[in-house]
């Protein structure tokens, strides 16, 4: 017997037609069904109490796919995500929202891209029913993570979980999750497995598999309370690593620079090793010692760890704040894409890069959903 004290959450399935009736599911904590009902605008929730709220979007607008990607924070993994898909993904990275699940360790972790237009429809229609979710989650996500081997293998030799629902089916397989056209999921899978149609075993799903779904969508600036985790820490080693790799890159891009993401977090065991052929001759290998030397042979105000250390402390003190983009070149310093609030972070970035000892130039910003994505540039302070 349930107590009535076990905590209980709401599973609201929001329609893929916009306005239409939601259905929203109480469940505990083992994912049971304790009731059922629809959900209207012309008729908002009402609770006496307050109730986590997990809210399930349509998957059509928020297909996943798995990156490898390094552990560390939510800010650094969706850091790192963006740049692997800057050329996969058409049009304006600024009307996207990206998210990505947790993760601990390095490896293939669901990247979810999705316009922010549909973002903020899906939460008007919640704040419609009088809904604020604690979580978001595209239904495909919310099915449960197939077999890893069977009969019934997509084109990749994997198996596949599939739900029918009306025209769509909503597919997850071990390496991406969507929902689209049944004609064209059933191509997709070389050999569909028997996809469930039944909508009491459908919602049975969907509801238990909300409670541990492997990404949530609301995050960045989307987060609730505008949260954003920090990763002070990952990010300081991650210079640190940069910086003993300087001496033989003159050029750090972009793509480079995702790859010393993922190996200060990853491969710290090897990373004597690579300090040692970086400095030969350096007398120790402590983070103090490697950042001395560097400075040292690069010019301390011009390197781009100290560049770098800069700008994502003044990053850091920002709300919401994050970096889309950087590029160095020892000549004329570091240049970064840098999406934010408004023109007064300028200033507090302007502000953190001169007690740096840093000159910060602002060299355009544009408008972008709702935010500015500015061209910032760092470089050693004029005598």
């Amino acid at each position: 017997m349930r107590s009535t004290t076990d905590p209980v959450t709401d599973v609201v399935w929001l329609a893929s037609t916009p306005g239409a009736a939601a259905v929203r599911l109480r469940v505990d904590a083992r994912g049971h069904i304790l009731q059922r009902d629809i959900l209207e605008a012309a008729s908002p929730a009402a609770s006496a109490t307050a109730v986590r709220t997990i809210l399930l979007v349509p998957g059509t607008a928020a297909p996943a796919q798995w990156l490898e990607l390094p552990a560390g924070s939510i800010a650094q993994a969706r850091a790192a995500a963006r740049i692997r898909l800057r050329e996969r993904v058409a049009g304006d990275m600024g009307a996207v929202h990206i998210a990505v699940a947790r993760m601990q360790d390095a490896g293939p972790a669901p990247v979810v891209v999705v316009a922010s237009a549909a973002m903020d429809e899906w939460l008007r229609q919640a704040a419609a029913l009088g809904l604020h979710p604690d979580a978001m989650v595209p239904d495909h996500l919310a099915l449960p993570p197939p077999p890893a081997t069977g009969a019934d293998a997509d084109p990749a030799g994997t198996t596949a979980t599939v739900v029918a629902l009306g025209g769509d089916w909503l597919v997850r397989t071990p390496t991406g999750a969507y929902r689209i056209e049944a004609e064209l999921a059933s191509a997709l899978l070389t050999a569909p497995p028997p996809a469930v149609r039944d909508m009491d075993r459908i919602e049975t799903l969907l509801a238990r598999g909300a409670l541990d779904a492997p990404l949530d969508l609301l995050q960045d600036r989307y987060a609730p309370g505008h949260a954003r985790a920090r990763g002070r820490r990952t990010w300081r080693r991650t210079a640190l690593l940069a910086a003993a790799l300087l001496c033989s890159v003159p050029l750090v891009s972009v793509v480079a620079l995702a790859r010393y993401a993922g190996l200060a977090s990853a491969i710290e065991d090897r990373t004597a090793a690579r300090i040692a052929a970086a400095l030969p001759g350096a007398p120790a290998l402590s983070a103090d010692a490697v950042v001395h030397e560097v400075r040292t042979r690069t010019g301390a105000r011009h390197g781009f760890a100290h560049a770098t250390r800069a700008l994502f402390a003044g990053v850091e003190a920002l709300d919401g704040a994050n970096v889309e983009r950087l590029d160095w070149d020892a000549a004329s310093g570091l240049r970064a894409g840098v999406a934010h609030r408004d023109a007064a972070d300028l200033e507090t970035l302007a502000t953190i890069a001169t007690g740096h000892g840093l000159r910060l130039t602002v060299a355009g910003s544009r408008a972008a959903d709702g935010r500015l994505m500015s061209e910032v540039e760092l470089q050693g302070a004029a005598p």
